[in-house]
């Protein structure tokens, strides 16, 4: 038995890699896309027949950028081939890698707003070198795993002795290395480092790799470009692919790769970041000493921990900025001419947009999750009243961003994305009534902003193959390259005063510049960065200047004036566009494909929705679309006491979610009970006895379920909504328990013997439920959502077969803030009330019992479940964070938050004695929760542990359990 919780805990130690490598799913795209392909030796690329320019633009680069991001690499890695897969349909840009199956995933929305190269160009750079990672790990001893245990094995090896931080910063190395663009050359990139380190507070490794409560600190993706450039530097481009080699051929020596990376560079980890800061914070001490801050003075300070304010825009004599915050929902804050704030508008969200201002209207542009399909969103218009705070939603058919309210405020200029790759700047009315084009550009190029220079002229900030530059265009379509296309950053245009203020990148630096009848001049600089220029009249500049705690607002009350040059203007040129391709196939729209993407089997069993994990073996699949998945397998326990096999299968299809699971098994009963029974007026004439029950036999059991639900989302602003009706059948059977019972009277009477057997179980039931949730958007720092509602109610009816009766069940909770900021205080009430069905008495006659459906109702804390034909649990909590001590123990143990939570039990049962006769019983348990979130061993998963104390009245005594958890996320 010991040997069995050893493995457990092991295998939970192991939950969130292993069950990403196993299976992992990012959600379906409308079930009516119809899917395109297009085939090439070593990946096919599969896109909405809409989005046939996407996928052949990603294909034409990975053509080209394939060898050199292998050529890093030692040669034995082997090539094999990858799905890559392109979601037309959302409303924002990203991309991933994973194994479970083998694919690239890319959503083709970008604003080109984070990069002077194209999208395509970017993210495929940075997400095939992931792939290239991952190959290069089906190495050694981990190839015989590929061999056994197929694709699960890459995840689990990446995941176990891969740092994570190495995975994003290679891929960022390679952007960099491999295009003009990349976030190594990108200003707002290196700055977050380059200003902690520049004041002395140069983030922890740890700190740096897990993030922080108690400041802001650069992510993952900064620690790794940093120490992966510094090494490929110094050592040369082949030490971290030989470093991801060593970790697949060797796994077995426990930290491979840094036992590589030692090897070659002499250093661990840690020593490698030091190592790293310390070369970078001397290359920038020496590029500030050339640079200072233009005096400015604050317009306000932040009234929370690390806010900062981004693109400020006057209105009324007062202030509107957008603001992040750890400690805050993103949000535009309007204040006074103080700088005091008057309230808040919170939209829902947001790419890096700008936004406009008209009087007392405000204009964003915001993302709309589909309400069914997880790949599918919209990026709408909306408008609200600055004084009231009302919010409005002006379009409803379209992608745009970026949207500018003319100097009449009678028009809307704004960006469209469409699904062929392409933009187009349109305008239209400020209800969103008679869009017209301005200007198509060519697919492949993006459109970061737009803004009016005049009435009837408008200015954009273009993304095309030769860089980003600024184009002029009449509402007639005529267009010039104001400012000729180049490899830098150009951002947060803005037009006053007949001149053109933006913000650019100069030597890894974002500096303020203006452009005025083509003389190019700097305006104002700042040693870490400044951006989001104003102009206020005369010399006067607000401008978002960036330091350790982020963007802050300030005034210039006197400008440079640095002249850079002069820039004529150049004619706009479209190419031809040539990503009209014809060797593109149709695969359907199901492209179920199921074949290709199998997992061969895996070493352990883990159940993504209900968050255990067993020890047993299993293979899944997964159409790469995201509409059908399938999983079997075997799960068992060492000493078999309970094995079953499995299988299950989820179909998204229309609007519900179709699902088949069935489960085949036994359990093994092996145990002796002994215990005095005393009976009165018994036909056997014993009264008082030792009763002994030896049980040693093996059940059969075996279910069948069938399911259909529904999911919808609905989020807007603050609250995130979501509603799943759901219905299902299942099917149970068990066969009888063979009891051997013998009662040995105290009087010294002979023993009495006999045999008993429990009724084989068959069981059919239908399940009606519905589940909902209104639930307040969280901060970083919050311990939980502090506001909304969530309510589900179950309904179980066995009308089939045996009769089980049937079962309400009913679970509540309300989420309302706490004393302090970031608590969270909850109320939740439970009910339960059962149904007995039909009376059954063993074959011998010696009892009789009710059958009955699955006990759901909880208990309070430190009791034991209690069978009762109705029951309530009245639950209250209190949960707060105690410290943000960023506490590390070298690489074993780094200690981020430390929790405590606070909880009063009361449950009250109405218990049913089988003569219809029913007494009341309550209970309550009082309890005090304290844990830690750890990170163990560097490995990449939160691990929370802690101890729960409980105060049980009854017996006037303590209750302790240790609390353990590994999040999936």
């Amino acid at each position: 038995m010991r040997s069995r919780y050893v493995l457990t805990l092991s295998l939970l130690c192991l939950l969130n890699m292993t069950a990403v490598a196993q299976f992992y799913t990012t959600g379906s795209d409308p079930i009516s896309v119809r899917w395109m392909r297009f085939d090439s030796p070593l990946w096919c690329v599969d896109a909405d027949s809409a989005a046939r320019p996407w996928a052949a633009l990603a294909d034409a680069h990975l053509a080209g950028v394939a060898p050199k991001l292998y050529s890093d690499f030692p040669a034995s890695v082997s090539r094999r081939h990858v799905s890559v897969v392109v979601h037309s349909r959302a409303a924002y840009s990203n991309g991933l890698v994973s194994w479970a199956p083998k694919r690239l995933e890319a959503y083709a929305y970008d604003t080109g707003a984070d990069d002077c190269v194209p999208w395509v160009r970017h993210l495929m750079t940075h997400e095939y070198r992931h792939v290239v990672q991952m190959q290069s790990t089906i190495s050694g001893f981990s190839r015989g795993l590929y061999a056994l245990f197929g694709q699960q094995s890459v995840g689990l090896v990446t995941g176990l002795f891969v740092p994570r931080w190495v995975l994003e910063g290679d891929a960022v190395w390679a952007e960099t290395n491999y295009t003009p663009g990349g976030r190594g050359r990108n200003a707002l990139f290196l700055q977050q480092t380059r200003s902690l380190v520049a004041e002395g507070v140069t983030p922890s490794f740890s700190q740096a790799f897990f993030g922080s409560y108690a400041r802001r600190v650069p992510d993952f993706y900064h620690l790794g470009y940093h120490v992966v450039t510094a090494v490929s530097d110094t050592f040369g481009n082949a030490v971290i692919g030989q470093a991801l080699q060593m970790s697949g051929r060797l796994p077995f020596t426990f930290v491979p790769f840094q036992r590589s990376l030692r090897k070659q560079t002499s250093m661990r980890p840690f020593a490698a970041y030091r190592w790293a800061m310390a070369i970078d914070s001397t290359l920038w001490a020496n590029e500030m000493s050339r640079r200072h801050d233009t005096p400015a003075h604050p317009l306000w300070h932040s009234v929370s921990d690390y806010e900062e304010a981004l693109n400020l825009r006057p209105w009324s004599g007062g202030w509107v900025a957008y603001v992040s915050s750890p400690s805050a929902v993103a949000h535009f804050s309007v204040r006074d001419a103080t700088g005091h704030e008057l309230r808040r508008i919170i939209p829902s969200a947001r790419n890096e947009e700008i936004f406009d201002i008209w009087g007392d209207t405000i204009i964003w542009s915001e993302r709309r999750q589909h309400c069914r399909w997880a790949n599918a969103s919209e990026s709408c218009l909306m408008m609200a009243n600055l004084r009231t705070g009302q919010a409005w939603r002006v379009t409803h058919d379209a992608d745009y961003h970026s949207p500018a309210l003319s100097p009449d405020g009678q028009r809307v200029a704004a960006i469209a994305s469409r699904a062929d790759a392409s933009h187009a700047v349109v305008v239209m009315r400020p209800d969103g009534s008679s869009c017209k084009t301005v200007l198509l550009f060519p697919a492949g190029w993006q459109v970061p902003e737009v803004r009016w220079s005049g009435h009837a002229e408008l200015v954009a900030i273009v993304v095309c193959p030769d860089g980003k530059g600024v184009v002029k265009m009449g509402l007639d379509g005529h267009a010039e390259w104001l400012l000729p296309p180049a490899y830098r950053g150009v951002r947060d245009l803005c037009v006053a005063q007949g001149s053109l203020f933006f913000s650019m990148d100069s030597l890894g630096y974002s500096d303020v510049y203006r452009l005025r009848d083509g003389a190019l001049t700097r305006l104002a600089q700042g040693r870490h960065g400044i951006r989001c220029p104003m102009p206020m009249g005369g010399d006067s500049l607000v401008v978002s200047r960036y330091g350790a705690d982020g963007y802050t607002p300030m005034m210039i009350n006197q400008m440079e004036a640095d002249t850079c040059g002069i820039i004529p203007p150049k004619a706009l040129i479209t190419p031809a566009d040539t990503t009209s391709v014809n060797s593109f196939r149709r695969i359907g729209p199901m492209c179920v494909n199921l074949l290709p993407n199998v997992h061969s089997w895996g070493p352990v069993v883990v159940d993504a929705n209900s968050q255990t994990i067993s020890p047993g073996l299993s293979i899944a699949s997964q159409n790469t679309h995201g509409t059908v998945y399938f999983q079997a397998g075997v799960d068992f326990w060492g000493d078999n006491d309970d094995d079953r096999v499995f299988a299950s299968a989820t179909w998204d299809f229309l609007w519900p979610r179709l699902t088949f699971s069935g489960h085949w098994g036994h359990t093994d009963y092996d145990f002796v009970n002994k215990y005095i029974v005393k009976e009165i007026g018994k036909p056997d004439g014993v009264g008082e006895y030792m009763a002994t029950v030896s049980v040693n036999d093996r059940v059969h059991h075996s279910d069948v379920r069938v399911g259909l639900s529904l999911p919808l989302t609905r989020n807007s602003g603050l609250w995130v909504r979501g509603i799943t009706p759901s219905v299902s059948w299942r099917r149970e059977y068990s066969s009888g328990l063979d009891c051997h019972i013998v009662k040995t009277p105290t009087d010294g009477r002979a023993p009495i013997i006999y045999d008993s057997r429990t009724a084989d179980s068959k069981f059919i039931c239908a399940t009606f439920g519905i589940s909902a949730h209104v639930l307040r958007r969280t901060a970083e720092r919050d311990v939980g959502s502090r506001g909304g509602v969530s309510v589900s109610a179950l309904y179980d009816a066995a009308p089939w077969g045996a009769d089980y009766g049937g079962q309400f069940f009913v679970n509540a909770k309300v989420y309302a803030p706490g004393f302090g900021q970031h608590h969270q205080s909850s109320l939740n009430v439970v009910a339960q009330h059962t149904l007995p069905g039909s009376l059954v008495t063993s074959s011998n006659g010696g009892y009789s019992y009710r059958l009955t459906v699955s006990n759901r109702q909880p208990s309070p804390y430190g009791l034991s479940r209690r069978d009762a034909q109705t029951s309530f649990l009245f639950r209250a909590a209190y949960h707060l964070p105690l410290l943000n001590p960023d506490w590390e123990v070298g690489p074993v143990l780094f200690v981020k938050r430390l929790n405590l939570r606070l909880v009063g039990d009361y449950g009250l049962d109405r218990l049913w004695n089988g003569t219809s006769v029913y007494s009341t019983s309550g209970r309550w348990t009082t309890s005090a929760e304290l844990w830690a979130e750890t990170r163990l061993f560097l490995l990449p998963y939160p691990v929370n542990a802690g101890l729960r104390l409980t105060y049980l009245p009854d017996s006037q005594s303590l209750s302790s359990a240790f609390l353990f958890s590994v999040s999936f996320n």
